[in-house]
């Protein structure tokens, strides 16, 4: 197996230039992707177009795709290790991972693709007729994601794991299949088409971490100041608060009244 420090060190931050370069492999990648599913319509494969472009982005070959590993399936096996692509539900890959660990000297990169901004549409499932686009006022950030990496709070701090978080643009279809009631849209999410590769952090230690904690926070800090800065409701924000002090990110720092106080490591 060659150096996993080679493949890290590409989609560590880098120069412009080199992250350029990585959005142009990343929209070559959906394009390829959409040409190949064209012909059949949104939807239709298997796979879902979101998941099927990120494994061409990281492996163009597709023979070292879905990888029987230690009794389970890897998204990718190659040269540089595994990569395991999780949109949603990472606690899910608890059991895999620990299987991954056990059974193999394989470096692990988690990757977890991010919407940063989407378009809406929606598709009538009796007519077919598809909705004018309307641009979702939710947006997400790196730290929006920990509410996802707290399932897997364990294990991210093992150092042969890495956590790749991708800020992406997308349009995201939704499929009407009944009326709108009181308690449901009537509607199901069917596809999430990527468009744009918009920023991507490589978290592999306690300093990637720490250098997202928004730099407006003061040297001391609370859950309610924590989530106000990131823009985070109070349970995701918690929730990262936990996940960074699992990998060492931040530290606690005693109380002030009922309030539990903590401070970046460093001095962030």
């Amino acid at each position: 197996m060659k150096n996993f420090g080679v493949f890290e060190t590409r989609l560590s931050r880098q120069s412009e230039q080199a992250q350029l370069e990585e959005k142009l492999r990343f929209f070559d990648a959906c394009e390829t992707v959409r040409r190949g599913v064209r012909d059949g319509g949104i939807g239709t494969l298997r796979e879902r177009t979101l998941h099927a472009a990120l494994k061409l982005y990281f492996e163009e070959d597709p023979k070292l795709h879905e990888q029987n590993v230690a009794g389970s399936v890897a998204d990718i096996r190659n040269e540089y290790g595994l990569i395991e692509i999780q949109t949603v539900g990472l606690s899910k890959l608890r059991p895999k991972l620990e299987r991954f660990l056990e059974s193999t000297d394989d470096r692990i990169i988690i990757v977890h693709p991010i919407a940063a901004e989407k378009r809406l549409l929606r598709l009538d499932g009796a007519t077919g007729e598809l909705s004018r686009p309307r641009k979702s006022p939710k947006k997400g950030s790196f730290l929006s994601a920990y509410r996802e990496l707290y399932g897997l709070c364990g294990l991210i701090a093992e150092p042969r794991i890495s956590i790749l978080l991708m800020l992406i643009d997308m349009d995201e279809y939704s499929l009407r299949v009944g009326p709108k009631k009181r308690h449901s849209s009537g509607l199901i999410r069917y596809e999430r088409i990527p468009t744009a590769l918009r920023d991507f952090v490589l978290l592999r230690t306690a300093e990637d971490h720490a250098d997202l904690i928004p730099d407006d926070l003061p040297e001391v800090f609370t859950v309610k100041q924590f989530a106000a800065s990131a823009k985070l409701t109070q349970y995701c924000a918690q929730s990262a608060i936990t996940v960074l002090s699992r990998v060492g990110a931040i530290t606690d720092a005693g109380r002030r009244g009922k309030a539990k106080l903590y401070r970046g490591i460093a001095g962030r």
